[in-house]
């Protein structure tokens, strides 16, 4: 056992100074035999150290004074971090000499931001280098993660303080310009050691597996805060309660944040009831492990409006601004309301270490959301904006995202992204995977003479993906636009994998180098995953998400650009904001159009029966379905003992893993209900029974079905097609969805307007309930709207939700639950 151990140690001695010394073992014995041997040990030493950096210059300049001549990589990284933290804390005091010789009021507000974010990069360089001493085998992974993403992080810091001296009239920018390029260089060179540490491995034939090694979670994921964010807002023990009408313990946000410890290592809950609170909210570096829960994007606003040309540095002028490590924010509507002619005004700013941030509005324009460092992740957000309005340098992830152009000013153009990285060695990158990106309805009239584009680079080495998301034809053809002459047009990284819809199309996107053409097994490097190593934190958080890329070509549109978006979708979308389900397959349409044609081959739609008492047992549930292959999304109805999986997984795999849990599964069928339409209201003309025309948009929606079993348009059926003399119900099992076009989970849309339930607004090619290009399921979740039409705001009361369930009623009983598993339809299910 004794010599086990030491075996261990020295293995990670070994691989603790591949770490640092990256290939210089490997480069010193192929060092020439001609080398000059009147060169000193500690040059030599120096050389081999600096070779893989990008600066070396810079890199063997500041070492070889310093370095004793027998100094080993691991003291020469030590001594590369002293002389960083030295050259940046040097900058700090030097801006606090120029702010006190300042006259112009922006340079010493510039100059105060630069003291403050260079503080932020001397705490990353620090718990880098506290990272090294706690180095093992078992950690290798985080290791390595971890001191890629604070030296990056370092990097960004130094050049957003420059950043800042943007539109000053003094020379302290190039004065602080000075100062950093030194340090922003050395950073680069500790951050290229590190990049090279696997080809160094590899060369060294250590026998490390790293599939085996212990992957833990970071500290301040407590197992409280693990299932915190799968609990309902109502079953929630928040230590804080903000109300603006006295019923909580505070009234301000700002007053419930100063209640955080500093540095706590529990989870601090604050709850914010509903209201709209106008105040800048900061939560400080100190402030970690917090989770600010709001009543729902549509009923907890925080709202402001500083703005540049008001005279704000872009930094400041945030709404939300969050630095503490582990920060949760779920159910808020963050927005920025300076306006277009503004120009920049951000509505959130981020730079918490592995951050999350779930079902959110963030709504600006231009530059609404700062992803500006570390690990973020964004799952079912709604992001709203014109002009990079999704921009950073932070390693960020936005998953099942709304994204929405909204309407630019005439001399304006907009652009979704514009990512930050500025040197080649970065961790950063700005992903879109499995999102939307459309028109806000205010502009959608003008997109095509006011087109969007994904993006443009901020910095030398901007890199963005998209990645198997609907796109839709608001995108320039172009793609990408410049940000200024050919600067950066070589160098940044630019891709888009598996799209869909009609803005997807890369026949004519730009041909610049940077514009990269990469295969489905390279862009599953930029999964969340992969990139932002979300397997190892967001699990526990309870946050939905898809580990890795979608199977190929599993969600694929062909789309033309000149149909019109329904204008009763685009109220909706005005004002319900993202109130897209996690429901459907991958991502749920928002506005369904008969001229979408879906390419479904693998993924299915499987329905379960299981008993569950409590949302505890929803959540033991929901834990089983994160741990088997092929489930991409998961929906569970307490109420009716329900649980809905699209994916390629086994069904009797989900059953056994739902057992485990010592719950009771059965797999269940349907039965399709092709009787006669109840009549419509008088008010109504009935519908045609014969075929819809092509030109339908003034056609009335079908009355909702009367009958017990959900219809042709609500349940889950065999995809043959309909015989006209059918009659009889027909049961079913698994649906292949491959045989399908569309599952939709759908909120209905049009009964908020129409007073009609399970119904698709006529577009152009006819009701899409006579001949579906889309296949609903589960629409007896929602709530029914009233007939007559009421006013939309008192209809749409907001989504799906699985601790407040909204159900159709049958016929003129709206209290009565119509459900697959009710009394009138038995023997649908069978017991596994």
């Amino acid at each position: 056992m004794g010599n086990n151990k030491v075996a261990v140690l020295s293995i990670s001695a070994i691989v603790l100074v591949a770490v640092v010394a990256t290939v210089a073992v490997t480069v010193s014995n192929r060092r020439s035999q001609s080398a000059d041997p009147q060169l000193s040990t500690s040059v030599k030493n120096v050389q081999d150290f600096c070779r893989p950096t990008d600066y070396k210059e810079t890199c063997e300049d500041t070492l070889s004074s310093v370095a004793g001549p027998d100094a080993d990589p691991k003291e020469l990284l030590n001594l590369a971090f002293n002389i960083t933290v030295k050259h940046i804390n040097d900058a700090i005091d030097h801006s606090t000499v120029l702010s006190e010789a300042a006259k112009d009021p922006s340079t010493s507000e510039a100059l105060e931001n630069c003291r403050e974010l260079l503080d932020y990069a001397i705490d990353d360089l620090r718990r880098s280098v506290d990272r090294l001493g706690d180095f093992s085998l078992a950690n290798l992974d985080k290791f390595l993660d971890d001191l890629k993403i604070w030296l990056s992080a370092t990097i960004t810091y130094q050049e957003t303080c420059l950043d800042g001296f943007e539109g000053t009239t003094t020379d302290a920018g190039e004065s602080m310009r000075k100062m950093l390029n030194s340090s922003s260089e050395l950073t680069s060179n500790i951050l290229a050691i590190v990049n090279n540490f696997d080809d160094t491995l590899s060369s060294l034939n250590l026998p490390i597996n790293r599939k085996l090694l212990a992957e833990g979670y970071p500290s301040y994921v407590t197992p409280g805060k693990r299932r915190l964010l799968a609990t309902s807002t109502a079953d929630l023990k928040p230590n804080v309660v903000v109300a603006q009408d006295g019923s909580g313990d505070v009234k301000t946000i700002g007053e419930a944040l100063s209640r955080v410890p500093n540095k706590g290592g529990d989870v601090f809950i604050i709850h914010i009831k509903e209201g709209e609170y106008k105040e800048k909210v900061h939560v400080n570096k100190t402030s970690t492990n917090v989770m600010l829960i709001g009543d729902g994007p549509t009923k907890t606003k925080i709202t402001g409006s500083l703005n540049f040309i008001d005279g704000t540095r872009t930094f400041d002028t945030a709404t939300v601004a969050v630095v503490g490590d582990g920060f949760v924010g779920k159910d808020l509507w963050i927005e920025n309301s300076a306006g277009a002619e503004k120009h920049q005004a951000v509505a959130l700013r981020v730079q918490s270490d592995r951050s999350v941030f779930y079902n959110c509005r963030i709504d600006g324009y231009q530059d609404t959301l700062y992803a500006h460092t570390h690990r973020q992740f964004y799952r079912d957000c709604t992001i709203s904006g014109t002009i990079d309005f999704i921009f950073g340098d932070a390693a960020s992830v936005f998953q099942n995202c709304l994204i929405l152009a909204r309407k630019p000013l005439d001399n304006q153009q907009n652009i979704v992204t514009a990512q930050g990285r500025k040197m080649r060695q970065e961790a950063s990158a700005i992903i879109l995977h499995n999102c939307t990106i459309s028109a806000d309805p205010a502009y959608h009239d003008f997109r095509t003479k006011m087109p969007t584009f994904l993006g443009r680079p901020w910095k030398m080495y901007s890199r963005t993906f998209i990645l198997q998301s609907q796109i839709d034809d608001l995108i320039h053809p172009d793609g990408w636009l410049p940000w200024y002459g050919d600067f950066g047009l070589n160098t940044c990284f630019y891709t888009e994998v598996d799209n869909r819809g009609p803005g997807a199309d890369k026949s004519k996107r730009v041909t610049w180098k940077g514009v990269k053409n990469i295969d489905y097994a390279h862009a599953k490097k930029f999964s969340v995953q992969q990139f932002i190593q979300g397997g190892k934190w967001l699990p526990k958080t309870g946050v939905p998400f898809t580990a890795d890329l979608l199977p190929e070509g599993s969600l694929k549109f062909s789309s033309t650009s000149d149909e019109k978006m329904s204008p009763i979708v685009a109220v909706q979308l005005a004002i319900l904001g993202r109130f897209c389900l996690q429901n459907c397959i991958g991502r749920c349409i928002l506005h369904p159009s008969s001229h979408m044609v879906p390419e479904l081959e693998k993924a299915r739609v499987l329905e379960f029966q299981v008993r569950m008492d409590c949302n505890g047992c929803v959540q033991r549930i929901k834990r089983a379905m994160h741990g088997i292959d092929g489930v991409y999304n998961v929906n569970i109805d307490l109420a009716s003992q329900k649980l809905t999986v699209v994916g390629t997984a086994d069904p009797e795999k989900i059953v056994k893993a739902i057992k485990k849990t010592r719950k009771i599964a059965t797999i269940c069928s349907h039965t399709e209900n092709t009787g006669p339409e109840q009549p419509p209201p008088p008010t109504e003309p009935a519908p045609s029974s014969d075929p819809p025309a092509s030109d339908t948009a003034n056609q009335p929606p079908a009355e909702p079905p009367k009958d017990d079993v959900p219809s042709q348009d609500n349940a889950v059926v065999q995809v043959e097609k309909p015989s006209p003399e059918a009659k009889d119900a027909v049961p079913v099992h698994l649906t292949d969805v491959g045989e399908i076009p569309m599952v939709v989970h759908q909120y209905p849309f049009d009964c908020i307007q129409k007073g009609q339930w399970n119904y698709y607004y006529p577009q152009r090619q006819g009701a899409i309930p006579y001949h579906p290009p889309y296949y609903v399921i589960q629409s007896y979740n929602y709530r029914s709207a009233p007939y007559p039409p009421q006013d939309i705001r008192y209809a749409a009361l907001g989504p799906y939700d699985e601790d407040g369930y909204w159900h159709h009623g049958r016929g003129g009983d709206r209290n009565q639950i119509t459900s697959v598993f009710s009394e009138e339809n038995p023997g649908t299910c069978r017991i596994v």
